[in-house]
């Protein structure tokens, strides 16, 4: 993932997405490693073919948290 002024990419399957910043920050802020985000939305992503990128992080944002209860 490397950094962009609005938005991160991600490399999922070889594809480079784009990562809306706000949730670029709320994962990163929940992992605490940008390595560690990657990897959870490139799993997600390969699991989840065909969904939007936003729905990807959202996801992997849930699992984080839902792990935590």
């Amino acid at each position: 993932i490397a950094a962009q002024a609005s938005a991160r990419t991600a490399s999922a399957e070889g594809v480079a997405v784009n990562v809306p910043t706000h949730l670029w920050r709320k994962i990163n802020g929940l992992t605490h490693d940008e390595s560690t985000s990657q990897r959870l939305i490139k799993n997600i992503y390969e699991r989840n073919p065909g969904q939007a990128i936003e729905w990807v992080v959202e996801r992997a944002i849930w699992e984080i948290e839902r792990g935590r209860r």
